[in-house]
């Protein structure tokens, strides 16, 4: 399948601005699994905060969804305290929290990974990070470069757009992803992650929209 989004997922690590320099310890969520790159990810952000702290900083991974189930959820939880760190996507939040951020995931918007870096290095970037201030999060790093995404289906295959007409996809709860879909001729239905997998095995969306590396990593490839 030939994959026609240009979207890199762009992640923000955050942490509660309430932290401060003191021994801690830190729950820190992720939406998918232990072979999804936000996970492995998380757990190498453990190994290194416990190493340069000197054992002043211990991390808890939760991942696949065990303290939140929805990035939503995860950013809701930093809020109320349940979680410490997420690694959360920017336009995944941005249909509720800050439209601005949904900017980040328009599709065909890059050229390539290095276009990819070269906005989220520079001045769009950093405008993003700031935008979880008042959210009640600090961001501190993006990390991503795991593959651009694209669609699965059980219907047929997609090799271009027209390949969507009539098709029922899973899509995130991003408004500009639902709209796109929709200008595809496909019925997109926004799903949170949690509900995909059996949703896809019964059959009720013909095919998904997500990284490749998830698509593996989630067991969605068998």
């Amino acid at each position: 399948m030939k994959r026609f989004f240009v979207l890199l997922a762009v992640a923000a690590l955050v942490v509660p601005s309430t932290v401060v320099a003191q021994t801690v310890t830190l729950k820190l969520a992720t939406i998918v699994g232990n072979d999804n790159p936000f996970t492995t990810s998380a757990y190498k952000f453990k190994e290194v905060a416990e190493a340069k702290s000197g054992g002043r900083i211990k991390v808890e991974v939760y991942p696949a969804g065990q303290l939140a189930k929805n990035e939503i959820v995860q950013l809701e939880g930093m809020q109320l305290g349940t979680v410490d760190v997420g690694a959360i996507s920017l336009p995944s939040i941005g249909g509720k929290f800050d439209p601005k951020m949904l900017a980040t995931d328009v599709p065909f918007l890059y050229t390539g990974r290095e276009h990819v870096w070269k906005v989220m290095d520079g001045p769009i970037g950093k405008e993003m990070m700031n935008r979880f201030e008042p959210l009640g999060a600090k961001p501190f790093c993006y990390g991503g470069g795991w593959g651009f995404r694209g669609v699965l289906s059980n219907k047929r295959a997609i090799a271009a757009p027209d390949d969507l007409k009539g098709q029922t996809i899973r899509v995130p709860p991003i408004p500009t992803l639902v709209e796109v879909f929709k200008a595809f001729g496909a019925n997109p239905v926004p799903m949170i992650w949690g509900e995909v997998y059996l949703a896809v095995k019964q059959g009720t969306v013909d095919g998904l929209e997500l990284p490749v590396t998830t698509a593996v990593s989630d067991k969605f490839h068998e």
